[in-house]
């Protein structure tokens, strides 16, 4: 900093200006520094107010590493006709030539591109040591850094035995017993239990751990693959906190959450999942009884939801039903992923290219109609080949019915959108009640592996494959 102070007092001297101060800045310019930049506030207000006639910086890249901001700047300079002295060019550039402008802005895009590259290349250095097994990065909560004796390094993570029994309990209350997060934090907090910043447990904290794929020693890899961790030979160690199952039965319940219904929310089995004989979906009324859409149909909701208790139970109580659902069908997983990635990887490069006016708005929306709907059906095709959590849970229970039990609605919800289609049937007012309540005569099942149910705003819902 003294040696860029020097050369700026030279410039001023070579240049017969007035050297007015120095704004001293340790703070990172590139978009991914989090601390804010006081001393960029600072100056940004005194070029607003007219205070600098010519700023002096040592590389044009020392300005902003963010593309917006730096491009917002030279705007300010040329509005306030701010000149701008860039000491290793040994030039000073007048923004309000053209010029000089694509000089600098040039040199904005450069910076923002190197920024990028860095973090890619950090990003890339820490997947491809988490592939290896060596922990990097600081330990999330439930981890300390463990050092080496011989050489008093960093040889990796080593668990916090009290925090890793948090970790795990929240893993089996959001997976398991699918606990909405806010009881869970809630819980937490009235429990006297320290949370990772020593405040009160939030929904986010426990979200985010729930989510987190290094407590089951695993890193997330760019194709939405998860590797494991591998034993090293130097002793560096990454050993995992929970199985990747419960991991597993916990993210998918927490993304779920964000992209569908919460599992804490629904009350009432079939309200969307049944569908009546004329068509019309099937909801409650709020008053134990469900009605079509249509008003074709009403039904008492605690009777039907039992018949449907009852028969999905002893449908998965069966030996063989098992293949039907969890079908070992790894190659067209691996295939529909592959497919998948790289349609939406294309579809995100032309919305980038549009961005920056490469590609047309009409260009764009011809390529979206193109796209977009094969992306779907490609979706819903993997869906068709995986198991939720919940399901996967109960095939391999030894009491079906009282695993059943033990459900949230939400559990059960995703259990029989997963194994059959139900259609209840109507039946005239004036039918005897041994017709009116007959489950064969009323209710129509479709045993057979379901597509994924659409959420919000027709997204589906993230499951996880076996």
């Amino acid at each position: 900093m003294d040696d860029q102070t020097e050369h700026g007092r030279s410039a001023c001297e070579e240049h017969g200006w007035r050297y007015g101060g120095t704004i001293p800045e340790e703070v990172s310019a590139s978009r991914f520094g989090r601390k804010e930049r006081a001393g960029w506030a600072v100056l940004t207000q005194m070029v607003a107010d007219r205070e600098i006639g010519v700023l002096i910086i040592w590389e044009a890249d020392r300005g902003s590493r963010t593309l917006t901001q730096w491009s917002a700047f030279l705007d300010l300079c040329r509005e306030t006709k701010t000149l701008i002295h860039v000491v290793a060019h040994e030039r000073t550039y007048d923004i309000q030539r053209r010029s000089d402008w694509k000089v600098l802005a040039d040199a904005g895009i450069d910076s923002a591109d190197f920024s990028e590259k860095q973090s890619d290349n950090i990003a890339r250095g820490k997947r491809r040591a988490a592939r290896q097994g060596r922990a990097s990065g600081m330990p999330p909560y439930g981890y300390r850094v463990r050092y080496s004796e011989k050489t008093g390094g960093t040889a990796g993570w080593e668990i916090i035995e009290d925090q890793a029994r948090v970790v795990r309990a929240i893993m089996i209350a959001v997976g398991k017993h699918h606990k909405p997060v806010k009881s869970v934090a809630r819980f937490l907090t009235e429990g006297g239990v320290p949370s990772p910043n020593g405040s009160a447990w939030s929904v986010n904290t426990v979200r985010y751990i729930a989510r987190n794929c290094q407590y089951a020693g695993l890193v997330r890899l760019p194709d939405g693959t998860y590797a494991e961790r591998k034993e090293q030979k130097d002793g560096a160690e990454w050993p995992p906190i929970v199985t990747r199952a419960d991991w597993e039965a916990a993210s998918a319940v927490i993304t779920s959450r964000i992209t569908g219904p919460r599992p804490g929310a629904a009350i009432h089995l079939l309200s969307g999942l049944a569908q009546c004989e004329c068509g019309g979906i099937i909801r409650s009324n709020g008053r134990g009884i469900y009605r079509c859409v249509t008003g074709n149909l009403n039904i008492q909701e605690g009777w039907l939801d039992e018949v449907i208790a009852h028969s999905v139970c002893s449908w998965l109580s069966r030996d063989d039903v098992s293949d039907l659902y969890i079908a070992d069908d790894g190659p067209r997983i691996t295939r529909l992923k592959k497919e998948l990635t790289e349609l939406t990887e294309r579809r995100s490069s032309f919305r980038k290219r549009a961005a920056t006016g490469k590609i047309t708005e009409d260009a764009l929306q011809e390529i979206e109609d193109t796209l977009t709907p094969e992306i779907t059906r490609l979706e819903r095709e993997l869906g068709t080949v995986r198991v939720v959590p919940a399901l996967r849970d109960i095939l391999g229970a030894d009491d079906v019915r009282a695993a059943w039990d033990g459900y949230t609605v939400q559990a059960r919800r995703e259990i029989v959108a997963a194994v059959t289609g139900i259609v209840v049937r109507r039946v005239p007012r004036t039918a005897p009640r041994s017709v009116r309540y007959d489950p064969l005569t009323r209710v129509a099942f479709d045993w057979q592996a379901q597509p994924a149910k659409r959420g919000p705003g027709g997204r589906d819902p993230v499951i996880r494959e076996t």
